[in-house]
């Protein structure tokens, strides 16, 4: 048993409310009742009065397994389920779909890969399974296999529903009008639906420019009437149909505070704020503010953002400042920020200094949601620094989304060429997920870029080694570092598609031709197309060496 499942163990039958004239039996019996009416409170507990000595058995095993299943709260704990249930005959093909899955979700690829294979006709060439090994390709750094794979899922699955949703959003970015004409033309077919993918369409119909008022009222209807929408989904066309026909807006906004204004309150809130109309929401204050005094300070603090009142905005902030109310500092700070920024665009020393200790004190209160608002105002700024510091922030080690965080700020690393941070965040990727081809081979590429550990940097690959450019370059940067020239002469001569390089392996790549083979002309061809402000510095040093 691994520790995950002892944990999962742990979690689910701890603190039982013992039954002893209640049989296993029966519970599990309870709890596969309650999956099936998707009562998810009732089936765990019924999952948790099942007897110790019964938690071995195939039906416990089966039970457990629908339960993490249906609910998705543990993909680790499903895998580890389902690895119990295979010798069993409990185990359903389709649970090898799931064990694949489970096993991408926590970073298993070889796991995954073995559980994707396993998987029998028909069920390998549907549709759940073609996405799987989409994903799986990507994850395994084999990226031109998996866009193939992507583009042969949207031709053949076409008639999907869902697939046809996401084909026709792809064509409607496409440079052929007859093309988006048509898939505009789908969308609306589709959105007509009354299952997910309707939601879907009606959600990329309310997104496109150019909509009449005719149109939005229709999809306004639409989207009331659909049983999986939610209040966002509603206001969102609300909005635009109230920019459309501003005649219609009181009429509008009354209808949704009705509507919302029992059921859910601080849904109308947002919507309220985002729609800048303070007095009404002055209106749900009171209660709001008694039930929920920091949810009512940022929902006001957002509407008199977005109504532009900035004086007001810093007196509510000033006000919460020196009442020493339940709002969090890193909160106040941001907001304070925000504030001053609009007040004195002129000075960017105030709300500079501000956001960054909103960033800090939002760190020592590990209020985190606080932060990443923060990043992102940094960043629609252009505070890049500030921007890398939240995301850091918020990659904290061993959270769930760590990876996700990190990914992030590698993306503004990139912005501000900072390769020492670029360099630790490869390295901590790659302890993170140490399956992925891709992640180990920018460790592995930084490494080399910046002289560090040479001897022991290879290239990760899945498939025959040192075969893709990447790999190639890769080995002559190792052996140029090395003072190993011919070598390096031989990987560059066996190069011959530069097409799937960066920008800055394209840099090392002319910089290695001119130095270690003597192609000058050549070199000199590649290097003018590079963009100089796309580099690192390390990369820019290769470059410099081509031109």
């Amino acid at each position: 048993m691994t520790i995950a499942t002892v944990l999962c163990a742990v979690i689910l039958v701890s603190h039982l409310g013992s039954q002893p004239w209640v049989t296993s039996e029966q519970m599990i019996a309870k709890a596969q009742e309650a999956l099936r009416q998707q009562n998810w409170p009732s089936a765990l507990g019924a999952i948790r009065n099942v007897k110790e000595g019964s938690r071995q058995d195939p039906a416990f095993l089966r039970v457990l397994a629908d339960y993490f299943e249906q609910t998705r709260s543990s993909p680790q704990a499903l895998a580890d389920t389902l690895e119990k249930l295979k010798p069993t005959g409990h185990f359903r093909p389709e649970d090898q779909l799931w064990l694949c899955r489970a096993w991408l979700a926590t970073n298993h690829l070889s796991k995954a890969r073995a559980a994707w294979d396993a998987i029998p006709s028909p069920l390998s060439e549907g549709l759940e399974a073609t996405r799987l090994k989409v994903e799986l390709l990507r994850q395994e750094g084999q990226l031109q296999e998996a866009s193939q794979l992507q583009a042969d899922l949207n031709t053949s699955f076409a008639d999907v529903p869902l697939v046809a949703v996401r084909l026709a959003m792809a064509e409607l970015n496409g440079p052929f009008p007859e093309v988006r004409q048509k898939a505009h033309a789908r969308l609306w077919e589709l959105a007509r639906r009354r299952d997910q993918a309707g939601l879907e369409a009606l959600r990329l119909l309310g997104h496109q420019s150019g909509l009449t008022e005719n149109e939005s009222a229709e999809l306004l209807s639409w989207i009331s009437r659909h049983p999986l929408a939610n209040p966002a989904d509603r206001q969102g066309i609300a909005s635009l149909l109230m920019r459309l026909s501003p005649s219609r807006r009181a009429e509008l906004l009354q209808t949704e505070t009705d509507r919302c204004k029992d059921q859910d309150p601080a849904a109308l809130a947002i919507w309220l704020a985002r729609e800048g109309e303070t007095e009404r929401l002055r209106q749900l204050s009171p209660e709001l503010r008694r039930v929920q005094p920091a949810a009512w300070f940022q929902t006001l603090a957002r509407a008199l953002a977005e109504a532009h009142q900035w004086q007001e905005l810093m007196a509510l902030v000033q006000q919460e400042q020196v009442g020493r109310g339940p709002i969090s500092p890193a909160e106040l700070l941001r907001w304070r920020a925000v504030a001053l920024m609009q007040l004195h665009p002129q000075d960017v020393t105030a709300p500079y200094a501000d956001l960054q200790h909103s960033i800090r004190q939002g760190a020592v209160e590990k209020n985190f949601a606080s932060v990443s608002l923060a990043a992102q105002i940094a960043e629609d700024w252009h505070m890049f620094d500030l921007a890398l510091e939240a995301g850091l922030v918020l990659a904290r080690p061993g959270s769930p989304n760590e990876a996700h965080m990190l990914e992030n700020s590698r993306r503004i690393a990139t912005l501000l060429k900072d390769s020492d941070v670029l360099a630790d965040i490869a390295a901590r990727l790659t302890r993170l997920q140490p399956e992925n081809v891709l992640y180990a081979r920018q460790h592995a590429y930084l490494r080399l870029l910046r002289g560090e550990q040479i001897e022991t940097t290879f290239m990760v690959e899945n498939t025959t080694p040192q075969t893709s450019p990447s790999s190639l370059l890769a080995m002559a940067l190792k052996a140029w570092r090395l003072h190993d020239h011919p070598l390096t002469s031989r990987a560059l001569l066996q190069l011959h598609d530069t097409t799937t390089l960066t920008t800055g392996e394209r840099a090392v790549y002319a910089g290695l031709l001119a130095t270690a083979c003597g192609k000058v002309s050549h070199a000199f061809q590649i290097a003018e197309k590079i963009r100089p402000e796309l580099l690192l510095p390390e990369e820019m040093t290769f470059l410099k060496k081509a031109l």
